[in-house]
């Protein structure tokens, strides 16, 4: 079963005088360790990074808030940080970190959110997120090796099961995420997979032929807060790169030509 979009996501439309409001604000805490697949068998650490994520501004209604800061558990050395616009949300993002660093300076605990208006001073909203309702998943997600070997030069002509290793550690909620980028960044492909699921497809056309291209793995174990007001992700996500097969020259084909030309004239002359 496929599920559409990022975490989960709570879409509220409400009416008041035929007025249309805004969606509520959903804030995420979002906790990755960060692995490299670079070979068929070989997934590499590169790190562990934190983002805060907040989504006032859900394209329905007015825009609620356009800034804000993040305040850190007790005992974070981190200072309380400023939240910027990415695209429709308000993100603080930290580097990507040794095991070390990263938990110092975001343990688990309460995350907390304070949104802010700049037409409108006394326009607020806060939120705190507890991170420990969520533990890290005890799996490293990685392609099998023939999915690593196959998506290299692969015909994007033609569709291709990408598998993977099981997901372990999975709470209730947990889902993974399949994805491909192109070198630009763009995301071509994104889908959300149930935990006891080991596959995914990319479909034939999707992918250009001889284009680099990144793909992507979570394991995500994913909580929702008791007021619904937020979630929390603990992932564990793998990334790695391939190159599809290139289109076949015009030079190329016409030898195939010629030569399928030339063995039937030499079939009628027997």
């Amino acid at each position: 079963m496929k599920l559409s979009g990022f975490g989960a996501s709570l879409v509220v439309v409400c009416a008041l005088s035929a007025q249309v409001l805004a969606v509520p604000t959903f804030y995420i805490v979002q906790k990755d360790a960060r692995y490299t697949q670079s070979g068929p068998s070989t997934v590499g650490l590169a790190g562990y990074q934190f983002l805060g994520r907040a989504t006032p501004n859900d394209g329905i209604g007015p825009i609620d808030f356009n800034g804000g800061t993040i305040s850190f558990p007790a005992g974070s050395p981190v200072p309380t940080s400023a939240l910027g616009p990415v695209g429709a949300e308000l993100q603080y993002r930290s580097g990507v970190l040794d095991l070390a660093t990263f938990q110092a300076d975001y343990p688990d605990g309460s995350y907390h959110f304070h949104l802010t208006d700049s037409a409108n001073a006394s326009h607020t909203q806060d939120e705190s997120v507890d991170s420990s309702i969520a533990a890290p998943p005890t799996s490293i997600p990685a392609l099998t090796a023939a999915s690593f070997n196959g998506l290299q030069g692969m015909d994007s002509t033609k569709s291709f099961t990408v598998n993977f290793n099981t997901f372990t550690g999975a709470n209730a909620d947990a889902l993974i995420f399949f994805g491909v980028t192109n070198s630009s960044g763009s995301t071509i492909l994104f889908d959300g997979l149930q935990p006891n699921v080991t596959q995914d497809t990319i479909a034939a056309n999707v992918l250009q032929p001889g284009q680099q291209y990144n793909f992507l793995l979570f394991f995500s174990n994913v909580a929702i807060t008791a007021d619904n007001n937020g979630e929390v992700l603990q992932d564990n996500r793998t990334a790695g790169s391939f190159t599809t097969a290139p289109e076949p020259s015009s030079a190329a084909v016409c030898m195939l030509a010629l030569g399928a030309l030339a063995l039937r004239r030499r079939k009628r002359s027997h």
